[in-house]
């Protein structure tokens, strides 16, 4: 069912989600990922595909060997270190928010988050 709330870019922003749910179901989670991305930057608000990119990442994470999945979570926690001393806080955050949808929360970690929202 089509959403109502007077933007321009919704239909195409469902277009995105719609092929993203089929990469999804191909196991195509990188290609997924990317147009759950391409549908938010139509819809920011577009409570589906943020929620679809949480499970895009996370299957794509779940797809790696054990090792990989420790090198992409260390990978990701420096990148949003790095971002956040370069206060680059909207990249801090798009990083912190991607490493939290792939491993559990842990708390020395959580200031960081806050401080790159506030």
């Amino acid at each position: 069912m089509p959403r109502e709330n007077g933007g321009t870019n919704i239909p195409e922003a469902e277009r995105f989600y719609h092929k993203a749910a089929q990469a999804i179901e191909m196991k195509q989670y990188e290609y997924a990922e990317g147009l759950f991305k391409s549908a938010l930057g139509l819809d920011p608000d577009f409570a589906k595909a943020k929620d679809g990119l949480k499970v895009a990442r996370v299957k794509k994470f779940e797809s790696l060997s054990e090792s990989q999945r420790k090198i992409k979570g260390t990978l990701l926690m420096i990148q949003a270190f790095f971002y956040e001393k370069l206060k680059k806080w909207e990249q801090a955050i798009e990083k912190y928010e991607e490493l939290f949808s792939v491993v559990a929360l842990q708390a020395p970690i959580l200031p960081h988050l806050g401080d790159a929202y506030r």
